[in-house]
């Protein structure tokens, strides 16, 4: 009679088990999501005082165009390297080219350049 009130009681705790149980929902795991790196913007001034102005070669591996600010009021243009720009007056002006992903700048001619702020290049 123990025999039978241990396996009854083993049975009753099984079938308790099993039913308890709820279903699992298996989810397939979604791809990771890789975010890209913001491209760090580069801000180069150009002081000088010139009537008239070529941009700089800028380059680099995910070099992206920008933005020139003449410095003189005049609308702000899209940087190209054959930009240049001419000015009512000799100046100062200073000239503010900012792009993305820039590594590299050349300036082929400096006469007249009396500051050149690569802090934030």
């Amino acid at each position: 009679m123990i025999k039978t009130i241990c396996k009854m009681s083993f049975l009753l705790t099984a079938v308790l088990a099993v039913m308890s149980c709820e279903e699992e929902t298996v989810t397939p795991n979604e791809p990771p999501v890789v975010e890209e790196e913001e491209s760090t913007q580069s801000v180069l001034k150009v002081t000088h005082s010139n009537a008239g102005f070529q941009v700089p070669a800028v380059s680099g591996g995910t070099f992206s165009e920008g933005t020139v600010d003449w410095g003189d009021g005049s609308a702000v243009e899209a940087y190209s390297e054959d930009l240049s720009h001419d000015y009512e007056s000799d100046g100062p002006y200073t000239v503010t080219i900012s792009c993305t992903g820039a590594e590299k700048v050349a300036i082929e001619n400096i006469s007249g350049i009396t500051n050149l702020d690569i802090s934030g290049f």
